[in-house]
């Protein structure tokens, strides 16, 4: 009711939607929905071969994987800051 409302009274706000046909949808949508999708699928395959505590040590892990993902492809050098946290 709320987003009726603001659109109602606001009308330029609202984007004008495009259609996206052809070769972009292979260049940006099906890449994203195929990765999204793998994640899913071995997101829970992992729960029928390992033990809970073993994923979750995994989970815990994973700013470290992004950290060191970041400084090798150089998108980003975190400060010590964020390192440490």
């Amino acid at each position: 009711i709320i987003s009726h409302v603001i659109v109602s009274a606001y009308p330029s706000i609202v984007k004008k939607r495009t259609e996206i046909e052809g070769i972009l949808w292979y260049q940006r949508i099906l890449p994203i929905s195929l990765c999204h999708a793998c994640t899913l699928a071995f997101g829970n395959l992992v729960y029928l071969y390992l033990d809970i505590g073993f994923i979750q040590m995994l989970k815990s892990f994973t700013p470290v994987v992004i950290i060191l993902c970041l400084i090798v492809t150089g998108i980003d050098m975190p400060n010590h800051i964020t390192i440490l946290s």
